[in-house]
């Protein structure tokens, strides 16, 4: 039977038409495959005032080459980073531990961020503190907290300072580490408020925490406000 030219035109349209739509459909259910795998080693990281953190993308490298994939918020977009966490533990698209890292005015709002989580159920498996100068309760969603400040002749400021943290339950492993006064960081430190986060020991010391429990095996701060 003959098949008209215009006919084999038609049909070799409709043929690559077909390998187009197929090929795309396929393209799109592999990006969806792709976009439902949750993200298991994300770090919520959280800037100084005004973004403050010079050498933060240094902190960004050090992350990345652990294999973690660090996620950078002002301090003024810490309610958005709630949000954005709460979201995708909800839709699936995060999972494993919750871990935050605070600078100055950041470790604040790292603190502020596992407040907020704690009525949604979320447990903050890290919380690492930077020059934290708030004096905070350290919530009992909290499992792990390091704060890392130095007390210095400033520290009657009420900012540009590091101070001790509390923690609100027990059960909630908190070193509070003065640099100023620790036997193995004392006559080594060359920093200030406004440069300790930029100093290779501190970043290293913070990312090697992120998941090695030796700290937390045989150093705890003592008392809590409540049991």
């Amino acid at each position: 039977m003959m098949i008209s030219t215009s006919v084999r035109t038609l049909l070799a349209i409709a043929a690559i038409g077909f390998a187009v739509s197929t090929s795309t459909a396929q393209a799109g259910s592999a990006n969806t495959s792709s976009c439902q795998r949750p993200v298991c080693n994300r770090v919520y990281v959280i800037r100084g005032a005004a973004g403050w953190w010079p050498k933060l993308h240094t902190m960004v490298d050090r992350l990345k080459r652990a294999g973690y994939e660090p996620e950078v918020y002002f301090f003024a977009q810490t309610n958005r980073a709630v949000d954005k966490l709460i979201e995708r533990r909800r839709c699936g698209e995060e999972a494993g531990p919750v871990r935050i890292i605070g600078y100055s005015l950041g470790a604040h709002g790292a603190y502020n961020m596992a407040m907020q989580l704690k009525p949604h159920g979320i447990c903050v498996d890290r919380l690492l503190l930077i020059e934290c100068f708030s004096n905070p309760t350290i919530t009992s969603n909290v499992r792990c907290c390091l704060n890392l400040y130095e007390t210095r002749s400033t520290d009657n400021w009420l900012i540009f300072r590091g101070a001790p943290v509390m923690r609100e339950s027990c059960r909630t492993h908190l070193v509070n580490l003065n640099v100023a006064t620790h036997p193995r960081w004392r006559e080594q430190r060359d920093f200030n408020h406004f440069t300790m986060a930029d100093s290779a020991r501190v970043q290293n010391t913070v990312v090697h925490l992120l998941s090695c429990n030796c700290i937390w095996r045989h150093q705890h701060s003592k008392g809590c406000n409540r049991p």
